[in-house]
């Protein structure tokens, strides 16, 4: 049925050819009015709505609201600060990955941190709370990129970036709205929209927010958007957007995030906890087969709602590509092991899921355009990583 014939066609779709790639620029929308918190937060609550990157060029105006000059945030004003850093990333290579090894988190002082940046032998940067740097407390709730606030603007968590010049933060998406201030320095960032072919790696990997094409990223084909931060900068990132960032080669660079709670990931948090349609004391094949032909019903029904040309069988062939292109062995036995499940055998129970899967359609039907698919794509991976475990043994 639906794992076996996504299997398959797998195999099919080993060789692609990809149409050239398109780069954007992040759309520069200044404020038509004088500067001033209130017309900064209005700002991020128009681009929370617009669910798209925008960059205002807000410069010396938009830093002066910090109620600190420009220069306080260069990297010799901070180390006087003389905090010990319990956040810093340290790696023999210039490309950091969240969660995915090859650099080590350590502690240090702020002169051995600033030191290492500034002389560039190892790269290394601190990402964490303003106040574990010994900054004294900063009224930042006019950052806070909620559409609707409410007071004190609650779930909003700020981070701050420190790190030398060169360095990359390999092609990531965060389940947050983000805006992004830049203080000092240079940064480029490289941006795709949710719904882009960026071969994440499978939901369960300590990787799994990355893309497996961070080395191939110069060559890939998905259209990106890219925009070029100077001091003073906003940059607002939706909610699962692909982003990749890179420090500039002129010195080091100090930025600061302000992350709001997406809907989205409450919905999503939503979707992992519907229960599946399934009974105790069915045996293993039932199970895989009622599982299996319920999880095809969902992706069909909500393709069709979203008026996609694509059949449940081709979207769950995609996914399969996307995610375990390398495993040509394992999916060749599994295709080999699925031709003796009787799959005909819970046929009969179509109508029921049909039913039983309003829920699950209902929710994803909730999500903005291109968050949905990357939901229901880690919803058939739960389900799919359930049956592994249970019909194959792990």
């Amino acid at each position: 049925m639906w794992l076996m014939a996504a299997m398959v066609l797998l195999l099919r779709a080993m060789a692609q050819d990809h149409p050239e790639q398109r780069c954007l620029p992040v759309p520069r929308e200044p404020l038509n009015q004088p500067t001033s918190r209130e017309a900064v937060s209005a700002w991020l609550a128009s681009s929370v709505a617009a669910r798209v990157p925008r960059l205002l060029p807000g410069g010396t105006d938009l830093l002066a609201l910090l109620q600190q000059p420009q220069a306080w945030w260069t990297p010799s004003a901070l180390r006087r600060h003389g905090a010990r850093l319990t956040h810093v990333y340290t790696s023999n290579q210039t490309t950091f990955w969240y969660n995915g090894g090859g650099h080590r988190e350590v502690d240090m002082n702020s002169d051995e941190f600033f030191d290492g940046v500034a002389d560039g032998g190892q790269s290394q940067y601190y990402s964490g709370p303003l106040d574990l740097l010994g900054i004294p407390r900063i009224e930042l709730q006019w950052l806070c990129p909620a559409a609707n606030r409410g007071e004190g603007c609650p779930g909003v968590d700020t981070n701050l970036w420190i790190g030398g010049p060169n360095l990359t933060t390999a092609a990531h998406y965060d389940a947050v709205e983000n805006a992004y201030v830049m203080l000092h320095g240079t940064k480029r960032f490289q941006l795709w929209s949710p719904q882009a072919s960026m071969r994440p790696f499978p939901s369960w990997s300590v990787s799994s927010r990355h893309s497996r094409l961070e080395h191939q990223i110069s060559s890939h084909t998905a259209e990106q958007w890219s925009a070029d931060l100077m001091p003073g900068d906003l940059l607002y990132i939706p909610p699962y957007w692909w982003h990749r960032v890179q420090s500039g080669l002129g010195g080091a660079a100090v930025s600061l995030s302000l992350w709001h709670d997406a809907a989205e990931a409450a919905a999503s948090n939503s979707l992992r906890q519907l229960a599946l349609p399934l009974e105790p004391g069915w045996s293993p094949p039932r199970m895989l087969c009622t599982a299996g032909l319920f999880a095809q019903i969902v992706v069909s029904r909500v393709l069709a709602e979203r008026g996609c040309d694509r059949s449940g069988e081709e979207w769950l062939a995609d996914l399969a590509a996307e995610r375990y292109l390398q495993r040509r062995h394992d999916v060749e036995t599994v295709c080999q092991e699925a031709e003796a499940v009787p799959f005909q055998s819970c046929a009969h129970e179509e109508e029921r899921l049909k039913g039983r899967s309003d829920e699950q359609v209902g929710v994803l039907a909730g999500m903005s355009a291109g968050v949905w698919e990357l939901q229901l794509k880690g919803w058939v991976e739960a389900v799919g990583y359930w049956l592994t475990a249970e019909y194959y043994g792990g």
